[in-house]
């Protein structure tokens, strides 16, 4: 419901919000549309044709933007930098200081 309240999906004006393709599956199925085409009207807009017409429009739109967007839980964290032999490097966690004599 909140999906379907997010806009009235017959124009790109007033899309349907979603954040993933399951999202977009569930309203089309909910409504009892039957898809015929997808194309893209923006990079963040998603256009559905239909088979009939819904509310007295051929189409539905999508606002997809929001599945571009990373989780920070999603970004992968950075990878240990490799050392020659850190033993030798001062800056190193693991570096043996000389003997002084």
């Amino acid at each position: 419901q909140v999906i379907l309240a997010s806009g009235d999906g017959l124009s790109k004006n007033s899309p349907y919000h979603v954040i993933s393709r399951h999202e977009e599956e569930s309203i089309i199925g909910s409504l009892g549309v039957e898809v015929i085409k997808r194309s893209y009207v923006t990079v963040g807009i998603e256009y559905f044709m239909l088979k009939n017409r819904y509310l007295g429009s051929r189409g539905l739109f999508f606002d997809i933007e929001r599945m571009w967007i990373k989780a920070p839980q999603d970004r992968k964290k950075p990878e240990k930098k490799f050392e020659f032999n850190p033993t030798l490097n001062p800056k190193s966690k693991r570096y043996i200081k000389p003997p002084v004599f």
